[in-house]
C-alpha cells in the first residue's frame, strides 16, 4: 500500500482500502460520500457523520435517507452525474461550507452515535437481524 504522510495531519493512500477500516478509526469523524448504500451503511455502522454527493442510480435516494434521519447533510445544488453535469465543478470553498456545517453540529453528532447504537443492536445477537433469520430458517425447513 502506497501512502504519503501530510505533514502530521493525515494520510493519504493511493490504493484500494477497507473502507470500514477507515470509518472505524476514532479519527475519522465525517465521510464524503457518493451515497451508495453500502458506504451509508458502514457509515452508519461506525456512527460516521455523512456529506451526502449523490451521483447516479439510487444514490439520491440513499442521500435523502442520510439527511433524513440525521446522519448528514445533503448537498442538493452540487451537481448530479452524468452529462452537462460532469463539465461542473464544486468550488473547493462550497465543499468546504458544507463539511463547516458537517463536523461542528453537535446534533449531527449525537445522532450518528446513536445510529450506531441502533445498528449494532439490530444486528447484534437478539436482535431483529438474528430473528428474521431463524424465522426464515424455520420456513425453509418447514419446506
Amino acid at each position: 500500500m502506497e501512502k504519503e504522510k501530510l505533514k502530521g495531519r493525515g494520510l493519504v493512500v493511493k490504493s484500494w482500502v477497507e473502507q470500514g477500516e477507515i470509518l472505524g478509526h476514532g479519527a475519522v469523524g465525517g465521510l464524503v460520500s457518493h451515497c451508495g448504500w453500502n458506504s451509508v451503511v458502514e457509515a452508519a455502522w461506525h456512527g460516521v457523520r455523512v456529506l451526502a454527493w449523490p451521483q447516479h442510480g439510487d444514490q439520491k435516494i440513499n442521500a435523502e435517507v442520510v439527511e433524513r434521519c440525521g446522519l448528514g447533510v445533503w448537498a442538493k445544488t452540487w451537481p448530479w452525474g452524468g452529462g452537462e453535469n460532469d463539465k461542473v465543478v464544486v468550488n473547493v470553498e462550497e465543499i468546504g461550507d458544507k463539511i463547516k456545517e458537517l463536523m461542528p453540529s453537535e446534533a449531527l453528532r449525537v445522532q450518528a452515535a446513536r445510529i450506531e447504537q441502533e445498528a449494532k443492536k439490530t444486528a447484534g445477537v437478539g436482535g431483529c437481524h438474528e430473528k428474521m433469520l431463524k424465522r426464515l430458517i424455520d420456513e425453509w425447513r418447514k419446506n
